[in-house]
């Protein structure tokens, strides 16, 4: 039994004694850096890929391709998704994704200061301060630039996941219109209010946009009656 017993204790003392060779190894590899220049992981494939340890991780890629889905999966629970990425995020100082690519879609995705960057080639988003408080999302929204456009808006997100509602507020930027905006969403429902100061340029924003038939009427009207110097509406 003692020869069992010293034997046993003899095992579980070097498997330790391994653990920790693994982990100081490991440790000083990551304080160096790991560089692998193709990795392929269940259908995922990743060029340039670089990982170091500093204060916490840092990764860094040149390129991910991600698998289309055969077939649709149920979606997964918006909070339980939210807390699990915020869990992994904890763990990294910095993420760099110089390309992602999905089905025919680009993107780079950039992680750091606690600040998600995402740009294609349709938009750039910068956001930071994403919490969950019970049901509803939270998030201040830095930037929201529509390329095609040339909008930037900004502001303060609430959405409730489970009742499908959604408060947005903040200020948008296109030409030389600045204007305050709330945006209301619940379920198939969107309703939306837009103050601006006075501005010169309206005519690209009729031309531009599909404005509601009564605005579109009387912003006709006063481009047939007079070139305006100011304009000031509340769509």
């Amino acid at each position: 039994m003692k020869r069992a017993m010293r034997a046993t204790h003899s095992t579980i003392r070097n498997i330790l004694l391994l653990f920790i060779a693994i982990l100081i190894t490991l440790f000083v590899v990551l304080k160096s850096g790991i560089s692998i220049n193709h990795l392929t992981v269940a259908s995922f494939t990743v060029d340039g890929l670089y990982l170091k340890l500093d204060k916490k991780l840092i990764l860094k890629a040149e390129r991910i391709t991600i698998p289309a889905m055969k077939k649709k999966e149920a979606l997964p629970d918006i909070g339980v998704l939210l807390d699990q990425i915020k869990e992994i995020l904890h763990y990294f100082q910095t993420i760099e994704l110089k390309e992602v690519n999905f089905k025919n879609d680009h993107y780079s995705i950039l992680y750091t200061d606690q600040i998600f960057y995402m740009v294609n080639d349709l938009f750039e988003v910068a956001i930071h301060e994403i919490s969950r408080m019970g049901d509803e999302l939270q998030a201040i929204i830095d930037l929201v630039y529509l390329k095609q456009y040339d909008i930037r808006l900004s502001g303060n997100l609430v959405y409730d996941y489970k009742r499908d509602k959604a408060l947005i507020r903040g200020n948008v930027e296109y030409l030389d219109i600045e204007a305050d905006f709330l945006i209301r969403k619940q379920k198939n429902d969107l309703s939306f209010a837009v103050k601006s100061e006075e501005f010169s340029q309206l005519k690209p924003l009729v031309e531009q946009f599909k404005l509601p038939p009564k605005i579109r009427r009387a912003s006709n009207r006063c481009l047939i009656r007079s070139k305006p110097k100011h304009f000031s509406r509340m769509l």
